[in-house]
């Protein structure tokens, strides 16, 4: 430490690489928390978490027993709890019981009946006074945080399993919603209908996300084994199957310039031109999500390519014609990188993969190592602040991965039933997880710390314990030294008195003359 800062006070270090190097410290000794932990008031399984992207302060927990618990985890600082021997525990600053019709309003209190059970849930991204929920009875609502109440209703009739809305453009008022239906639905906030769908699953959808660069741009994961993705303005069928089995891409880059890790060589970027400037035109900002084998038409809409023996029109029309697979079992979870440029699955093949989206959708053919997903229901996997890291819910432990190359860098064990859920807090560099234990565990490096602190209070207490030692043995040191001194001198006369010649006293002083 004392080099670090020393090495900082002369500018030698760089700062931006130290602070890299402590995040990725940080990730890679991840572990239960040792000061924090998320108090639960639910009776059922935890199966979706958000964290709001405007502040990235408030936590969106829902349950399986339809309970709705909101935390602020800022609560720390609030409170001037600055001292880490101080144990915090959230205590959810909302909670909401959802009830049906026959017992009553929206509320606070325990009375009616539950319904049914949350599968997905969202906040609103530029303001923290709405989020969104899909519920296993088919209703995805808007709520209204304030208010602690409902304030728009879409009734799709099928049980919902994943909602998204797109953190790009924000005025659009989209909800996609994946159900149990094979067509995927969008609520339409301003008129209060959800009448358009993206037809060409085969059987029900797990799993919907929204490009994170592109407000157009859908990816839909689905049981029949296939991810598609779709311009949601085009209404005869997907833009794009992706295929397990189609390996390419010259190498991979994660995160920004800093912070990524590479395969090969990573070469120029794909597509050219710079991915974040919004000010490119329309048709220009299209063919950054155009792979090569694609053609745009006149009408500057993406012509969908032939994939394999599949040529054309509708998938429910072509039955005899099949799309590509892009797992070997149904698929439960995506998640984008935070540029866009990849995207990763899981399904129930207990496999991982990276799709790289600007070659094509060419699968990566990264190996993610000792992956467990059996389970045919949805989950939720995350990434880190700059993609880098993977979390996949494993069973019951949780496995963090280097996205860029599948290396398994920890397992977060902590859990007593199957994990759920996960999403990274970016303010703090930790994690929050969910799990059928009914449990909410949030996972930091305070552990690694408070063994760094006790390392380093052992080895201050040693070098104290040393040097009293040498204190006490250099105090201890003169006076040895001059007790044998004093030994010395005594010896030295004792000797020569002894050694020294007897002379005897002339008594008769006689004269030459006498």
């Amino acid at each position: 430490m004392n080099l670090f800062l020393f090495k900082r006070e002369l500018g030698i270090c760089n700062e931006r690489r130290e602070i890299i190097d402590e995040i990725k410290r940080s990730l890679r000794h991840l572990d239960l928390s040792v000061y924090k932990q998320i108090i639960n008031y639910n009776k059922g399984p935890i199966n979706h978490l958000d964290i709001d992207v405007a502040e990235n302060r408030y936590l969106l927990s829902v349950s399986g027993d339809g309970i709705i618990q909101i935390y602020d985890l800022f609560e720390n600082l609030l409170n001037n709890k600055r001292n880490n021997e101080i144990k915090t525990e959230f205590q959810p600053i909302l909670k909401i019981n959802r009830k049906s019709e026959s017992g009553g309003s929206s509320g606070n209190n325990n009375e009616g009946i539950l319904l049914k059970g949350i599968s997905s849930a969202q906040w609103y991204p530029i303001d923290t006074g709405i989020f969104f929920i899909g519920g296993v009875n088919g209703n995805v609502e808007v709520w209204d945080t304030n208010l602690a109440q409902v304030s728009q209703k879409f009734n799709l009739e099928n049980c919902v399993n994943s909602i998204s809305y797109s953190q790009v453009n924000c005025t659009n008022l989209l909800i996609a919603a994946a159900t149990t239906d094979p067509k995927v639905r969008l609520c339409d906030m301003r008129t209060n209908s959800s009448v358009h769908c993206l037809t060409g699953h085969r059987e029900s959808v797990l799993s919907v996300k929204w490009s994170p660069f592109s407000p157009n741009l859908i990816a839909t994961a689905s049981k029949d084994k296939t991810i598609r993705l779709w311009d949601i303005r085009r209404g005869d069928t997907f833009l794009l199957a992706l295929d397990q089995y189609n390996g390419g891409g010259s190498g991979i880059s994660i995160g920004n310039d800093d912070i990524s890790e590479t395969i090969n060589d990573i070469g120029n970027d794909v597509g050219g031109g710079n991915r974040n400037d919004f000010k490119q035109s329309k048709r220009y900002r299209q063919k950054l999500h155009k792979p090569k084998s694609l053609q745009s038409s006149n009408s500057s809409i993406i012509e969908r390519r032939n994939i394999g023996g599949y040529s054309g029109g509708s998938a429910n029309l072509t039955l005899k014609k099949e799309v590509p697979t892009a797992h070997n079992g149904t698929i439960t979870s995506m998640a984008w990188t935070p540029d866009g440029n990849y995207l990763v699955s899981t399904g129930a093949d207990s496999k991982i993969r990276l799709w790289d989206i600007q070659q094509g959708g060419a699968n990566t053919m990264i190996n993610y190592p000792n992956a467990h997903n059996v389970h045919k229901i949805p989950n939720q996997i995350c990434l880190s602040t700059n993609g880098q890291y993977l979390f996949h819910p494993n069973g019951r432990a949780i496995h963090v991965y280097e996205t860029a190359t599948g290396n398994l860098v920890r397992q977060l064990k902590g859990h007593f039933e199957k994990v759920n859920c996960c999403v990274f807090n970016h303010c703090d560099q930790a994690l929050v997880s969910g799990s059928n234990d009914r449990l909410t565990l949030y996972w930091d490096n305070s552990n690694d710390d408070q063994i760094d602190d006790q390392q380093f209070l052992n080895d201050e207490k040693l070098q104290k314990q040393e040097s009293l030692e040498n204190t006490q043995s250099n105090s201890f040191q003169p006076t040895m030294e001059a007790t044998k001194t004093t030994t010395t001198t005594t010896t030295t006369t004792t000797t020569t008195t002894k050694t020294s010649p007897t002379t005897l006293e002339d008594v008769d002083n006689w004269s030459d003359d006498e």
